[in-house]
């Protein structure tokens, strides 16, 4: 018991730990019909499919040089945010 009171301990701080950055991540938000897409605050654009929405955070990575890798994230039409991994 004394070991699973502290897995959640650390659970826990390590969610609160991982904070989105609106201004250096990426995004892909659903308002339940289409995927609106940004990266470092710049919109992208708006996608049906999920794979079309995250090609265009990879093509705006490497269209940028290719040398900043942002934190990616999907937000749900219900607000829940999780993150993404994405192959750059």
């Amino acid at each position: 018991m004394k070991y699973l009171k502290l897995f959640e301990k650390f659970i826990q701080e390590e969610e609160s730990e991982i904070q989105p950055d609106t201004e250096n991540d990426a995004f892909i938000e659903s308002n339940g019909f289409k995927l609106s897409v940004s990266c470092c605050g710049k919109f992208l654009g708006e996608f049906v499919e999920q794979d079309d929405a995250e090609q265009a955070i990879i093509d705006y990575v490497k269209k940028s040089g290719g040398n900043y890798f942002p934190s990616c994230w999907f937000v749900s039409d219900h607000g829940n945010i999780s993150p993404l991994s994405l192959d750059f």
